[in-house]
């Protein structure tokens, strides 16, 4: 699957997940789907959960100059341990390559 993706880093946090989500959209219909779980009394989930062809793919968005914190660290680690894909990304492009990986058939990094 050939896909585009800008590789802008945007200001702000808020603005790359509207972007993110908008280049996702057509591709829901590819076997890609996109969840975002919103709970402010629990810390350290990433931003965004996608199912791509089977795989499980967490992201976590950061603006240009964000930081990820140590407990949204440890999810992504705990979740890699698991067999998932992803990590942090802060643009488009990251996120492109996460799917990319999971649509040629993700292997379980040890």
């Amino acid at each position: 699957m050939k896909m585009f993706y800008p590789s802008i880093q945007y200001e702000d946090e808020g603005t790359l997940l509207k972007k993110v989500i908008e280049w996702l959209k057509p591709q829901q219909r590819n076997g890609i789907k996109v969840l975002r779980i919103c709970d402010r009394y629990a810390k350290g989930y990433s931003d965004l959960f996608l199912c791509v062809k089977g795989h499980f793919v967490v992201i976590e968005l950061k603006a240009k100059n964000g930081i990820t914190k140590p407990h949204q660290e440890l999810f992504i680690k705990e979740m890699l341990q698991c067999g998932a894909i992803g990590g942090v990304c802060k643009s488009i492009e990251d996120v492109s390559k996460y799917i990319q990986e999971a649509c040629n058939g993700h292997t379980k990094k040890e």
